[in-house]
């Protein structure tokens, strides 16, 4: 493929677990509990995905690992979402900040993703940003797979976050 694509930059995450809803079958919304809750403790989800509804999900979040205790904490206190909720630790995201963005991207970085070796557990996409979560271990290997078929500027910033941003 070569360093046909371009992209204007990678950014990982920290690490996080992925937390999976179940829908209710007695129509309750689990989502709108689940995001009230986390607003009330004060959890940010640094990924969040809520776009399609099915009969086995509502809804995937990340959210950093070191919030998970107080999350499991607040969640606790509703038993009926409590047990509706499959948590997968050690994940991360990586972004990848296309150059003039197209769909042939999106596909280009998928098919990458897939020779890569690495799990892809969510994918978001907008017209500045396109982020996939997979396993935290192997985000570094990830993105030095993806580098070496897309081409970056030469004041790209390290792959790494820049900053940390706690919740209080």
């Amino acid at each position: 493929m070569g360093n046909t694509l371009q992209a204007n930059g990678i950014k990982l995450s920290l690490e996080m677990t992925l937390v999976t809803i179940r829908v209710f079958s007695s129509g309750l919304d689990p989502t709108a509990r689940f995001l009230k809750l986390m607003g009330e403790s004060r959890i940010n989800l640094p990924f969040l995905c809520d776009a399609a509804r099915d009969t086995r999900t509502s809804g995937t979040y990340c959210i950093l690992s070191e919030d998970i205790p107080r999350a499991k904490r607040a969640i606790a206190g509703d038993e009926t979402l409590a047990t509706r909720l499959k948590y997968l630790p050690s994940v991360g995201s990586i972004s990848v900040f296309p150059h003039n963005f197209n769909m042939a991207f999106i596909g280009a970085i998928l098919r990458l993703m897939g020779q890569s070796g690495a799990p892809l557990y969510g994918l978001a996409t907008s017209i500045s940003a396109m982020t996939m979560i997979t396993d935290f271990s192997r985000l570094k290997q990830t993105a030095e797979y993806l580098t070496r078929h897309v081409s970056l500027p030469g004041n790209h910033s390290p792959f790494n976050p820049d900053i940390h941003i706690k919740s209080m």
